[in-house]
């Protein structure tokens, strides 16, 4: 049996621990370091994969991530798809933020402050605005030591080399410009910095430009100069939520913001839309959470959703994943029509670029993907399949159709006994494979026929188009449920929490991911959702909060988000309520701080 809630464990990986963020090593990179100038152009040059082979099944349509359907794939290559991506280090070294290096800077500081949030600015005055000694009009000018200077004269007001003269008048004049706020200070809060650490009370956080600079107590600290002061005393400052399974549209970019999530890890859409869309985000061109992408899925033959890539060999499985990394993927989905011996050829694969993979099981039992190399399991899938005594039967439903699968998959959990479930949990605590368990999905489709679901307040932020074309109730009707699937899918519910407890108890890590958006899983939302359904399974608030934070920064292999603290990008939530006292409390966001911007969260949702 499932050890008392009453007596958890603190989910704390210790910093001595060299797995506590043993990620990979940077794969190699689409984009060479190396920038020439031979006077009239400035070349990139890009060294890729070799194409994948056509025999890749690969559907042009696009894909909205939400009812599957089915049908065989369609070739396509994607040699020629190679968006542009997030210059972010995935090794053990401080990984840039993705507008660094793009020729995009983020803005260092939020829009103006709102009425009774307004910010002290710290002393902006100006020194050393005097001009350079002898520099007046129709004078040569003076030029600072160790500058080179040509062996001809430059003369202010005559035509002579005016750009490398524009440059020197730059460098004397720098100072004499009126420049505003330098960074931003929030004092007074507590920082919660994600790292498992107790919490640092009265402290300030200073972030000049999209980084944090400082976190340290406020007591004897004195503020730099040329500092919007921000006053958060009273308040909680916790490092921006990441959902680590989501399918993003641009509807919902702004929705996660809203809601504090800074950071999603999107598990499939159509290569054509979400690589494109993760390079606006990350380049700063539009607001929105940070994108990690899978790019489309690897599925069986044929496809659940038909821009997947389709395999049925070996061969065809690694083409694929050579696709991916062509086009610039951040991990690889399998999905559930991938069997072990095409899951074998995959992960091979994948460990060759050093990406990770992620896998919404149906076909292969959980323990195998494990030690085939799978990182993390999506859904509490291939669980029963690994502790059921009656695995054949559901994977003959898995082999039938998705909606097959997952019904007879949600009703088995019922059938499951404890010591089965403890003996799946140990194996896979052994491989340290990371659970996203997407509690919020469960739930959610265990009551699709409670009028409750219909009526909950967050799908106020939802387009009315987007419910439309959700249509819960069609998809209902094809999956062909009935109020008896709803009853079984409710009791097979205190079970999947019953091991989500066993694993944790086990320091196995969980982390946060919702499934949004698809049917009444509303993005940003949904993550609130998924913490307090943490806690309701047994999980301590400090734990559900690592869940979404630094775990899920594990998981990505991103470690300059997650956490907070000199030199991380400043992604961060200003609370004004504690969320340790109460999970739910991480939906009292007063200010949201994406790349260094500081945004009112009322200012977020205002027009949804």
């Amino acid at each position: 049996m499932a050890a008392s809630p009453s007596h958890p464990r603190r989910l704390v990986v210790p910093q001595s621990d060299p797995w506590s963020f043993n990620v990979p090593a940077r794969r190699p990179r689409d984009w060479l370091d190396e920038w020439w100038l031979d006077g009239r152009h400035t070349a990139i040059e890009r060294t890729a994969p070799a194409s994948p082979s056509p025999d890749v099944q690969h559907a042009a349509g696009g894909s909205d991530g939400t009812v599957p359907t089915t049908g065989a794939g369609q070739e396509a290559s994607q040699a020629d798809r190679e968006p542009a991506r997030p210059e972010e280090d995935r090794g053990k070294e401080e990984i840039r933020s993705p507008e660094k290096g793009r020729g995009a800077e983020a803005s260092e500081e939020g829009g103006a402050p709102q009425a009774g949030q307004e910010g002290r600015e710290a002393d902006t005055r100006q020194e050393g605005c005097d001009p350079p000694a002898g520099q007046e009009e129709g004078r040569t000018a003076p030029v600072a030591a160790g500058v080179h200077v040509p062996r001809f004269q430059l003369v202010v007001g005559r035509s002579v080399a005016p750009v490398l003269l524009l440059l020197l008048l730059s460098v004397f004049t720098t100072g004499c410009r009126s420049s505003g706020p330098e960074g931003l200070a929030l004092v007074g809060a507590t920082v919660i910095d994600g790292s498992g650490r107790a919490p640092l009370r009265n402290a300030v956080v200073i972030v000049r430009g999209t980084h944090i600079d400082t976190i340290v107590p406020a007591a004897g600290y004195k503020v730099p100069r040329r500092m919007r002061v921000v006053d958060v005393t009273g308040k909680w400052i916790i490092p921006g939520l990441i959902d680590a399974h989501a399918h993003v549209s641009r509807w919902a970019l702004r929705r996660y913001l809203a809601f504090g999530v800074t950071s999603v890890r999107d598990l499939h859409g159509a290569m054509d839309s979400i690589l494109p869309l993760r390079a606006e985000v990350n380049l700063n061109s539009i607001a929105g959470p940070r994108i990690y992408s899978a790019g489309a899925m690897i599925d069986g033959v044929p496809p659940t959703y038909p821009d997947a890539f389709a395999v049925d060999d070996q061969r065809q499985a690694r083409r694929a994943v050579d696709s991916l990394v062509q086009a610039g993927a951040d991990l690889v989905t399998l999905y559930t029509k991938i069997d072990p011996e095409l899951m074998r050829a995959v992960t091979d694969e994948a460990r060759t670029f050093q990406m990770r993979v992620a896998a919404d099981l149906g076909l292969t039992d959980a323990v195998t993907a494990a030690n085939l190399g799978v990182r993390s399991i999506e859904h509490l899938s291939g669980i029963p399949e690994s502790a059921s005594r009656a695995a054949d039967a559901l994977y003959a439903a898995h082999r039938a159709g998705f909606f097959q699968g997952w019904t007879a998959f949600e009703k088995s959990w019922a059938t499951l006994d404890s010591a089965s479930l403890q003996r799946v949990a140990d194996a896979l605590v052994a491989k340290r494979v990371i659970l996203v368990p997407t509690l919020v999905r469960h739930e959610i489709y265990a009551n699709l026929d409670a009028a409750t679901t219909y009526t909950d307040s967050a799908l106020k932020a939802v387009p009315r188009a987007e419910i439309e074309r959700w249509n819960t109730a069609e998809m209902i009707q094809r999956a062909g449920w009935t109020r008896a699937d709803f009853e079984a899918f409710r009791k097979s519910r205190p079970v999947q929490d019953l091991f989500l407890r066993l694993f944790y108890m086990g320091h196995g890590i969980i982390v946060t991911g919702t499934d949004a958006s698809n049917q009444q899983l509303v993005p940003g939302a949904s993550e609130h959702q998924e913490l307090q359904l943490l806690v309701r399974a047994g999980i301590p608030p400090e734990d559900a909060l690592l869940a979404a934070t630094r775990n899920a920064a594990l998981l990505i292999g991103a470690d300059s988000i997650g956490t907070l603290a000199p030199g991380r990008v400043a992604d961060l939530l200003v609370l004004t309520k504690n969320p340790y006292e109460s999970i739910a409390n991480t939906r009292s966001i007063q200010y949201v701080m994406a790349r260094g911007n500081l945004m009112p969260a009322d200012s977020l949702r205002r027009g949804f």
